[in-house]
């Protein structure tokens, strides 16, 4: 039995090791996003709406990040730009409420990074053409 269970370890290890490897790869490559120059567009009005969280943006930019394994997967924004939620249930707005005294939050910022791996790279594809 202990010579099965070796061997299978013997077979199981390299393939093992090409995860752990692929892992890293795609970790290292995700600390050293950049945004790439060639990748701005302006934004008079774009809102990117998940549930009930709402980000407006304009006026700004968008800079795409570097892809990641051929993917887009992250953006930076900058300008003007507000991010607004309420949630739906009022267990979700009481904790919002003992947390910050509030059940719903809406702020201003200027600068917005995005790190996203659904359908929000096609999103800012069409809503920046």
């Amino acid at each position: 039995m202990a010579i099965l269970l070796f061997i299978f370890m013997l077979l199981a290890c390299p393939t093992l090791l090409q995860a752990q490897t692929a892992y890293e790869d795609l970790l290292a490559a995700l600390f050293h996003l950049e945004p790439d120059a060639s990748m701005v567009a302006p934004v008079d009005s774009l809102t990117i709406r998940r549930e009930e969280a709402v980000f407006r943006l304009g006026p700004g930019e968008m800079i795409l990040c570097t892809p990641v394994d051929g993917r887009v997967v992250a953006a930076v924004y900058r300008g003007s730009g507000e991010f607004s939620f309420k949630p739906p249930s009022t267990v979700e707005q009481g904790q919002l409420d003992r947390f910050f005294g509030t059940d719903s939050i809406v702020q201003e910022f200027e600068f917005l990074f995005l790190m996203f791996g659904d359908s929000t790279a096609g999103e800012l594809d069409r809503g920046l053409t």
